[in-house]
């Protein structure tokens, strides 16, 4: 349902009907039905975060590490649309740049500034910069229905644009976005 209709077209009997369960529940775990998507699309991001952390598990370069999460969540949208629209609903993260979501990408930025690799600033501002590149290019693969091939393209492009804004330069920005989105989406 959430994939298909804001949270603000559903009501709350629409929800526990659908789940088989009672109101009663319902409030039990959720306080309002906008708190309910939002658990929701918080659920499936951390199941994305979770692949992205084991795809980087052995890569230390900052950027690379960003440039594979990005392609993990391109991964995901091309895999699983109707979950990755869910998962663009409930965007509370992309605004709170110290929720426990955003950890390790706060993490990756700090070290790429330390590192001299991103630019200073990058650790506070730019999890809303790789957050938002990331949202849209997700919605655009799930609105135009875009086949892996263009999405890895558009992805690539996308995540050259991210990298070059953060700090490095536009021919390693290509090579870094073009290796994670290889090696993530097998194109």
């Amino acid at each position: 349902m959430l994939s298909e209709f804001p949270i603000d077209a559903l009501s709350i009997d629409e929800i526990v009907q659908v789940a088989g369960v009672g109101k009663g529940s319902f409030f039990n775990h959720f306080g309002d039905k906008s708190n309910f998507a939002l658990e929701i699309a918080a659920a499936i991001r951390s199941e994305v975060e979770a692949r992205a952390s084991f795809h980087n598990r052995e890569v230390e370069d900052p950027a690379a590490r960003v440039a594979r999460g990005v392609s993990q969540f391109v991964a995901f949208a091309i895999k699983d649309p109707k979950r990755a629209a869910i998962l663009c609903g409930g965007r509370e993260w992309a605004i709170i740049k110290d929720h426990p979501l955003n950890r390790d990408l706060r993490s990756d930025l700090r070290k790429g500034e330390k590192e001299g690799r991103f630019r200073q600033g990058a650790s506070e501002e730019g999890i809303l910069f790789v957050l938002g590149v990331c949202g849209a290019v997700v919605i655009d693969i799930i609105e135009r229905r875009l086949s892996k091939r263009v999405a890895a393209r558009s992805a690539t492009a996308n995540i050259t644009m991210l990298l070059a804004g953060l700090g490095l330069s536009a021919n390693e920005a290509s090579k870094v976005a073009a290796r994670a989105t290889n090696d993530i989406l097998k194109t």
